[in-house]
């Protein structure tokens, strides 16, 4: 059996007051291997929250001051949407999911 992964909702965006959020595709059936958020060299305070389509938040991350880097094993289906939040300065972000599919 092959596993394939892939990245989902690649973007990136200029925070506004401290907030920034994108949506994700519709994921059918995936599990959450790893969300990266690179914001280049600003020295930036910020939070990273990842809600679900029932409005649930399965990440909430708060006083990040290096770029994040993390593993998960989170099952995912449907559209996510990812925000960038409290960021002390309004800066460019960058964020990737990469998500597993579930056969």
């Amino acid at each position: 059996m092959s596993v394939q992964i892939y990245e989902m909702a690649v973007s990136s965006g200029i925070t506004q007051s401290g907030y920034w959020a994108t949506n994700t595709l519709n994921i059918r059936d995936g599990l959450l291997k790893h969300l990266f958020v690179d914001y280049g060299n600003t020295a930036v305070n910020f939070g990273v929250v990842l809600t679900d389509n029932k409005n649930r938040n399965v990440v909430n991350l708060s006083n990040i001051s290096t770029n994040l880097n993390r593993s998960y094993d989170l099952p995912m289906r449907g559209i996510y949407t990812l925000a960038i939040t409290n960021a002390s300065v309004d800066t460019n972000f960058l964020v990737r999911l990469a998500v597993q599919d579930v056969f």
